[in-house]
């Protein structure tokens, strides 16, 4: 299973177009969260019209960027990870959209709670030892995913308590969009793909034996 994941889109699809000339066909896309830049439902709706013509088969969590009614869009529509799982080939998927409190309000704001009650409520719905990839907006504290210019880490400790207890085989995540890269945490591997409108993203193949990231670039970089 070819999966292509992108995050931070904020309204902006140009280079949907480029990347899918790059990857080619998809099995699933994971989107990331901000899917909108303080949109709502009508723009949600537009970001994934744009992402199915491409690549048909979507599963997204919000970002803070995100009015919480685009999380009603996408659980309408049955693509929401956030506080839910789903099983694609022996592979589970689960997620946590939105973010912690930021500098300046944004819509889709949580707490560390919320988070791990969110974060519990889709593992559950998983059968044991199943592997499985975790998405969130919002990334793990104390790692290169979450580390901003001022030298601070802004993570999440109830993300970063799951991915070390429950240990997905990778986790996908975004928000803070100079932290593009890879990082470890246990035997996860950390990924945020960067925006997507500098042509990030991160092309996976994964099976139930195990999995390898086949690419992770910015466009033109």
């Amino acid at each position: 299973m070819l999966i292509l994941g992108i995050s931070d889109i904020h309204g902006d699809t140009g280079n949907l177009e480029k990347i899918a000339g790059k990857v080619g066909k998809v099995d699933l896309v994971l989107v990331s969260g901000d899917l909108t830049h303080f949109g709502g439902k009508t723009q949600a709706q537009q970001v994934i019209n744009q992402v199915k013509k491409y690549f048909p088969e979507v599963l997204a969590v919000s970002g803070n960027c995100d009015e919480r009614e685009v999380e009603d869009y996408l659980s309408g529509e049955g693509i929401s990870l956030n506080g839910k799982a789903k099983i694609i080939r022996g592979i589970g998927f689960l997620g946590a959209g939105f973010s912690l409190p930021c500098p300046v309000y944004t819509p889709g704001e949580v707490t560390e709670e919320h988070f791990q009650k969110t974060l519990e409520s889709a593992s559950c719905l998983l059968p044991e030892k199943i592997p499985f990839l975790l998405v969130t907006h919002h990334p793990a504290y104390g790692t290169k995913m979450d580390f901003v210019r001022s030298g601070r880490h802004v993570g999440s400790q109830a993300i970063r308590k799951f991915i070390e207890e429950k240990k997905p085989w990778v986790c996908l995540s975004g928000h803070i969009h100079e932290a593009t890269g890879q990082d470890i945490l246990g035997s996860t591997i950390l990924v945020n793909p960067g925006p997507l409108r500098l042509g990030g993203f991160v092309l996976l193949e994964v099976d139930a034996q195990g999995y390898r990231i086949k690419e992770q670039s910015f466009l033109g970089s």
